[in-house]
């Protein structure tokens, strides 16, 4: 069973909830891969070598990622309040499920570019 990392770039406006639902599939076949008993956790960075976290998401923190097992999606979603305090409009995220032995896996990633709010 093979999959590929998905290449997702992200446009995020200020000021609104964003929202993106990532569908993980088996490349050779198309099914969908369950993701019972899974977690999930993304971050964005400015650069990839970055220590510093822009925006992360947990599905253990209940803040922003959950999981809808055995249709194989994972959500994002960033509510407005968030989006509207950020200052930087660049970055680079990837998103990785955790399976229950351990076992990470990396399946979406890309860029992250946030359009400035006008209305206030």
């Amino acid at each position: 069973m093979g999959f590929d990392i998905a290449k997702v770039n992200m446009y995020i406006p200020q000021g609104a909830t964003y929202g993106h639902s990532f569908l993980y599939r088996n490349e050779d076949d198309d099914s969908i891969i369950s993701l019972n008993h899974y977690t999930a956790r993304l971050q964005i960075r400015a650069k990839t070598a970055d220590t510093t976290t822009l925006y992360e998401a947990t599905t253990d923190a209940d803040d922003g990622l959950t999981i809808t097992g055995a249709q194989g999606l994972v959500y994002l979603e960033i509510p407005a309040a968030t989006t509207t305090a950020w200052t930087w409009t660049k970055g680079v995220y990837d998103l990785e499920i955790i399976s229950q032995s351990g076992k990470v896996s990396r399946i979406a990633q890309g860029s992250v570019k946030v359009s400035p709010e006008v209305t206030r």
